[in-house]
């Protein structure tokens, strides 16, 4: 469904990759791996941007979402904040490697 403002209409599929600060391997680990692509489904519903593909890296992740008339940084604030803040506080061994 096509996103509506008070003057505008329209979708924008973008393609966004995620990289982990200093290229560590964390989704190397599948429980990381598992919780974060939970994470992205549950952002997606709130904040109503659709995801069509999440791909991962041993330090990266890809998206294809939909950010209807959002900007780019503010599709990326939005998601790379929230998983960001959730990792530590439910991986915290993770700040070591």
């Amino acid at each position: 469904m096509l996103a509506r403002a008070s003057s505008c209409l329209g979708d924008s599929w973008c393609h966004a990759m995620f990289k982990i600060k200093y290229y560590h391997k964390i989704f190397d680990i599948q429980q990381v791996r598992v919780f974060v692509l939970e994470l992205f489904y549950v952002i997606s519903t709130l904040y109503d941007v659709p995801i069509k593909k999440v791909g991962f890296g041993e330090d990266h992740v890809h998206l294809h979402m939909n950010i209807k008339l959002r900007s780019k940084p503010e599709a990326a604030k939005i998601f790379r904040g929230i998983t960001g803040k959730k990792i530590f506080e439910t991986f915290p061994e993770i700040k070591i490697i």
